[in-house]
């Protein structure tokens, strides 16, 4: 308010080394006070968040899931060159409550397992489970096989697999197919309705196809089954080129 001030005698502002010692305040810490700062600080980015946000719930209706989280949604849209931060996208997702639901879990005693479920390469464990489904008119319908039954270890036998059973409650043991179970629930499940076995079966299958084809894993360096069996495949044939280029510039010095 003083610098507004007009002295009367020279008729020009109050000079601010006089106001700052009326006031008993030091000129060093009012020269030194920062400005207070509006606005997002950072470099402004390339999609403004209403587009971004526009861009968010597009992939979400296109999507052939429901209820995928935001890393997933940020690498949809990294495949089609829209580059939005991960941290930025969970922001604009969580301010218009497009998150999925948050699943609280349950803290139950668990049988110790020292084993290990996840594997360096595909096809060398394979995790399988009973999962049951409602369909109207007939009731539940179970969808496995029965693991002791003759037949089934039988077939085991002859194709030389091994069996390794799972503790009840375990995530440790099959956490795998559990995962896959919670993610049929959710995504087919809870949200379709069958009116015949014929209906449930296309529907599975048709699932079951979705999920290999475009379901991303976040362990699978957020690929789907196949594109991570493909990108496996490949790196295992240019090994294999590396050693037999190997071997024969051993054989030919070997030679000479």
């Amino acid at each position: 308010m003083l610098q507004k001030e007009i002295c009367s005698f020279t008729q020009k502002p109050f000079p601010m080394r006089m106001i700052l010692k009326v006031v008993g305040y030091s000129s060093s810490t009012w020269y030194e006070k920062p400005l207070q700062r509006t606005g997002k600080r950072g470099r402004k980015p390339n999609i403004p968040d209403d587009e971004a946000l526009e861009l968010i719930k597009m992939e979400i209706k296109q999507s052939k899931f429901k209820g995928e989280g935001y890393i997933k949604i940020k690498s949809r849209l990294q495949r089609k060159k829209h580059i939005i931060g991960k941290e930025r996208v969970n922001i604009i997702m969580r301010e218009n409550k497009l998150l999925s639901p948050h699943r609280t879990m349950k803290v139950k005693k668990k049988k110790e397992h020292t084993g290990t479920i996840i594997t360096k390469t595909p096809d060398v464990m394979w995790a399988t489970d009973g999962k049951k489904f409602f369909i109207d008119g007939i009731g539940w319908h179970w969808h496995s096989s029965q693991y002791d039954s003759a037949d089934f270890m039988r077939e085991m036998s002859y194709l030389g697999l091994n069996m390794s059973k799972a503790f009840v409650r375990s995530p440790q043991c099959n956490g795998c197919i559990e995962r896959f179970h919670r993610t049929l629930e959710e995504e087919l499940f809870s949200v379709e309705t069958f009116s015949s076995f014929n209906d449930a079966y296309e529907k599975i299958d048709k699932f079951i196809n979705d999920y290999n084809n475009d379901w991303i894993i976040h362990r699978l360096k957020c690929l789907s089954p196949i594109e991570y069996r493909a990108e496996h495949a490949e790196s295992q044939r240019k090994l294999k080129d590396l050693l037999w280029i190997s071997d024969r510039n051993r054989l030919v010095l070997n030679k000479i």
